[in-house]
């Protein structure tokens, strides 16, 4: 199994910054309708983001925009015609 290690962010305050261990294992389930599928994904989402919660703000801006960097050639539409 690989594994990384990530800082996670300083502690504000009294508050707890606790060491997370995501593993990513497994096949999707089989569900018979796509709607099945929207709130599985969602339901996964929502967990890894609670997650990642705890990274530093500076990591955090980073993560987000290389996602939106992988994603943001699939929105690419010139206005113009380009020769």
């Amino acid at each position: 199994m690989q594994s990384i290690c990530i800082r996670k962010a300083e502690p504000i305050g009294n508050q707890e910054i606790p060491d997370i261990q995501i593993v990513i294992a497994g096949s999707l389930p089989d569900f018979s309708d796509l709607g099945s599928y929207e709130d599985f994904y969602r339901a996964q989402a929502r967990e890894l983001f609670r997650c990642l919660c705890f990274l530093p703000g500076g990591t955090f801006d980073q993560l987000l925009l290389l996602m939106i960097e992988s994603r943001a050639s699939l929105f690419k539409v010139p206005l113009f015609k380009e020769e």
